[in-house]
């Protein structure tokens, strides 16, 4: 999916102008997952997930859901972006939290 949007938009290399423009603003936002930009600078984007479309699953098996495809999704991305990446979760609907939350950051050197 991320080798597609590069692809698909002329991206040379993933920044979070083009994190935000083409994942967040794009393609979560056409998954239905009503995201948030909250923090964005040249090296971090903070963003939220309003709405999950694994919610009631996500509810019912936080630890599989959320704990286990949704981080391996997210790391799945950041490989697809050259490693270059480090996304966190800073809170989640299926453990409880209004929303999800993740921290996206560009990384000096890969980990």
């Amino acid at each position: 999916m991320i080798k597609e949007i590069k692809s698909r938009h002329g991206v040379k290399e993933w920044s979070s102008e083009a994190f935000r423009d083409f994942f967040i603003n794009g393609y979560l936002e056409e998954a239905g997952a009503e995201p948030e930009i909250v923090e964005m600078g040249e090296k971090e984007i903070v963003f939220r997930a309003h709405n999950c479309v694994f919610l009631e699953l996500a509810v019912k098996m936080p630890e599989m859901m959320c704990d286990v495809l949704h981080d391996a999704f997210h790391g799945g991305v950041c490989r697809a972006m050259g490693r270059k990446t480090k996304i966190t979760r800073i809170s989640c609907k299926g453990h409880g939290a209004p929303y999800c939350e993740h921290k996206c950051e560009w990384l000096n050197s890969p980990q």
